[in-house]
């Protein structure tokens, strides 16, 4: 037979200088291996049958892959040798020495490949420099620790094959690593980045593969602290996720894909992210599972997401904002004891599209396509403080549109939903929750076992009340026609709901317009309207409310007019005896008042000094008035700020005791020649009581019983009424105030009895006559 042979030789170059010992391995088309070692030049063979030609025929070798490889057996380098070719071939490499920098690091594409075979520490002083074109071969559990600044730019960081995974990129320390990739390419890592401590980490359009069996492509322990931003970038193929953090870092991602990460995409705890532009593909059991985190996820897009496990889970998580995202899955979306939640413009397919258990926030733009059946929102125990409410939610092919079972506490803020439209079998299914429905469309039986539900300008298809009670509401808008809108102030009130409520200016208002309850449908007419104004009639009138009711309610005032007011008593100039009490009364009418419901006013005014009284009543009395002139004026106000006035004049006489001042007591000289008395009013009569006792000596000038006090004691001597007159005066028995009775005095009583009455009836008797002829003389002369 006949035997061909093909030689190949290998030179290995270490940065240009000849390497010895260094493994160069031979695998035939068999699978069979032979080594071979570089000699001191850098050089060593390998020889094979390229032909063989026997009676059995011809026969050609097989081509042969040739590798450069390290003290573990991994590939740094390699190439295949054809058939029938005998050939050379220098394997070129750099080795980059372990242990801590002195200096700074740079790795170039002429001297690429570099291999790594022990760990290497880059000094807080110091940098890693990766340029463009830089290949990068790490041994098995070797890593790379960053304490001060990596700039890595187009290269490729790779294990050196055969199943090996090196320990990737260490970042962080007690001072600030800087890190910036840039189309940069990491594979076979088991951890590719690990942050710890203060780090500032800038990825762009960067690739991350093929990580270890139950290790994150990215992990950040929980001395972690700064920022990561990756940009433009994979991550893909890990076992145990694609990022994890564990620390108040803040992530950025924008136009990043994460594929194929294992047990999770994503799982952060306490850190702030900001996601946009992210990818999820089927490969990934749990989506994003985020605790405690804050800030958003932007333009999410899990289309092909098949894992069990929620592609968004938020835990824990205040102000959270996650929009625009199309979601498909088995577990879409699940939030758990977090407030004020922010979901925007989501499309989901799967059931339940959204999971709520103890948290709030507002939920807008969401379309859940159940396709066979499920629930499309599951809302457990809503959170004691805040809000849930939901807007413009569309959910189809599901059986139960909401699912909502809440505490026995029924006081909790009511859930809303907003401009939605649900079809389902069971539009609502409530349990012990209150319910405000707002604008949207039910087709499906609302199932309502505890609580209250209000629907507002809503379409509900069918009701099944087991406890609780539904109200439906329409709106109307409420406008004055003729007065201010700024003074409108008005009470809308329906006694079938016992309900109530007031408005301040044209308003938009909802009124009932029918009650749902286990036992059937009550309608409700509409409510009763009542509003004042100053100046109008008071208006109470009745509206109808529902759907088909007008909308816009304008209503309108009538102008109050005035009272019509006349006095009737006393007449006008009525003149009134000093101690007599004045009767006043008016007659009043009103267009919206009765007259008893009138407030009426009696003013009594001195013409020329401050004297005044004050009385109010249709029908009063003025009483103690002193002599004068009077105005007396009356004002009537009604309720609704309408008023009246009306005045006239009056006169109070001066007192006059003993009433003589007649027609004919001479007013200039105030006496009464006909009957021979003083005359006239008290101020001017000398004798008040006409007992012909002049009043500066009469002890009781008003008394016309007794004039004489003898002792001064304050009882007369004597008591001696006339025909018709009484008093409450008591006769003295002891005149001269001895302590000796007048009868037991020592005079006889015969001689007192005669001579001291006759002595008085004789003084008087002087007096008289010549007051007599005193006033007869100023007669004569006059």
């Amino acid at each position: 037979k006949f035997e061909g042979y093909d030689l190949i030789q290998v030179t290995v170059l270490d940065k240009g200088l000849a390497s010895e010992g260094q493994q160069i391995g031979f695998m035939d088309e068999n699978g069979i291996i032979t080594y071979e070692t570089t000699n001191e030049f850098g050089l060593t063979g390998h020889v094979r049958a390229s032909v063989v030609i026997d009676s059995s025929g011809t026969t050609y070798g097989g081509s042969t892959l040739v590798t450069l490889e390290d003290e573990q057996g991994g590939i740094i380098d390699g190439i295949s040798w054809h058939a029938n070719k005998s050939m050379s071939h220098t394997f070129m490499f750099s080795t980059l020495q372990g242990g801590e920098s002195n200096q700074s690091v740079v790795l170039e594409e002429i001297w690429s490949p570099y291999r790594l075979s022990e760990n290497l520490v880059i000094k807080a002083e110091h940098s890693l420099i990766i340029k463009d074109g830089a290949e990068l071969r790490v041994s098995d559990g070797v890593s790379i620790t960053i304490y001060g600044i990596a700039d890595i730019g187009n290269a490729v960081i790779s294990s050196t094959g055969s199943g090996s995974r090196w320990a990737g990129f260490n970042l962080g320390h007690q001072l600030t690593t800087f890190a910036t990739l840039q189309d940069t390419r990491i594979t076979e890592a088991s951890t590719a980045l690990r942050l710890s401590g203060p780090v500032q980490a800038q990825l762009y359009n960067v690739e991350i593969l093929n990580g270890g069996a139950s290790n994150a492509l990215i992990e950040m322990d929980s001395s972690a602290s700064g920022t990561f931003e990756m940009t433009d970038s994979i991550l893909s193929n890990a076992g145990g996720g694609c990022i994890v953090s564990y620390t108040d870092l803040q992530i950025s991602l924008e136009n990043v894909a994460l594929y194929s990460c294992g047990d999770r995409v994503m799982r952060t705890q306490s850190s702030h992210l900001e996601l946009d532009g992210i990818t999820l593909d089927d490969q990934s059991d749990i989506g994003l599972e985020l605790f405690e985190a804050t800030g958003h996820v932007l333009n999410l897009d899990a289309q092909t997401f098949a894992g069990e496990g929620a592609v968004i889970s938020l835990d824990s998580s205040d102000h959270f904002l996650v929009k625009n995202a199309l979601i498909s899955s088995n577990n879409p979306v699940k939030i758990t004891d977090s407030k004020s939640v922010e979901f925007q413009n989501l499309t989901i397919t799967g059931s339940p599209g959204i999971t709520f258990d103890d948290s709030s926030g507002t939920i807008d733009q969401i379309s859940i396509d159940c396709l066979n059946g499920g629930t499309g929102i599951d809302v457990q125990h809503p959170r004691s403080s805040g809000t849930l409410s939901f807007n413009d939610i569309t959910v189809e092919n599901c059986s139960t549109g909401f699912n909502l079972h809440g505490h026995s506490d029924l006081t909790l803020e009511p859930i809303e939903i907003i401009n939605s439209d649900l079809s389902a079998q069971t539009s609502l299914s409530i349990h012990n929750m209150n319910i405000d429905i707002y604008s949207s469309s039910l087709l499906g039986i609302i199932q309502l076992d505890g609580g209250q539900v209000n629907a507002y300008n809503s379409s509900i298809e069918n009701w099944n009340v087991v406890d609780g009670k539904g109200v439906l509401w329409s709106s109307h808008y409420i406008t004055p026609t003729n007065i201010p809108s700024a003074g409108f102030n008005f009470e809308l009130q329906t006694d079938i709901l016992d309900w109530n409520a007031t408005y301040t200016g044209a308003s938009l208002v909802f009124m009932p317009y029918m009650l749902v309850e286990t036992q059937g449908d009550t309608v409700i007419s509409g409510a009763i309207l009542s509003a004042e104004y100053v100046g109008k009639i008071p208006l109470r009138q009745s509206f109808s409310s529902g759907l088909t009711a007008p909308y816009l309610i304008e209503v309108s005032f009538l102008l109050n007019q005035n009272p019509v007011i006349e006095i009737i008593t006393p007449a006008e100039g009525t003149q009134f005896e000093f101690s007599q009490s004045i009767p006043v009364s008016v007659e009043a009418s009103d267009d919206y008042n009765l007259p008893e419901e009138l407030g009426v006013f009696w003013y009594l005014n001195h013409t020329s000094s401050a004297i005044s009284k004050q009385i109010s009543g249709l029908q009063a009395n003025f009483t103690d008035v002193e002599e004068g002139d009077y105005v007396l004026s009356v004002h009537v106000q009604d309720s609704n700020g309408g008023s009246s006035s009306d005045s006239i004049l009056i006169e109070v006489l001066p007192k006059d005791s003993d009433g003589d001042w007649t027609d004919v007591c001479n007013q200039d000289s105030w006496f009464d020649a006909l009957n021979g008395i003083d005359c006239g009013p008290d101020v001017h009569d000398k004798d008040d009581d006409n007992d012909l006792v002049p009043d500066n000596v009469d002890a009781w000038p008003f008394d016309p019983c007794a004039s004489l006090d003898t002792d001064r004691d304050g009882m007369p001597d004597r008591i001696d009424c006339p025909e018709g007159m009484t008093t409450d005066l008591v006769e003295d028995d002891d005149d001269d105030n001895d302590g000796v009775l007048d009868v037991n005095s020592g005079i006889s009583e015969n001689t007192e009895a005669t001579s001291f009455p006759f002595l008085l009836i004789f003084g008087v008797f002087i007096i008289f006559v010549g007051l007599v002829l005193s006033r007869l003389r100023k007669e004569e002369n006059a």
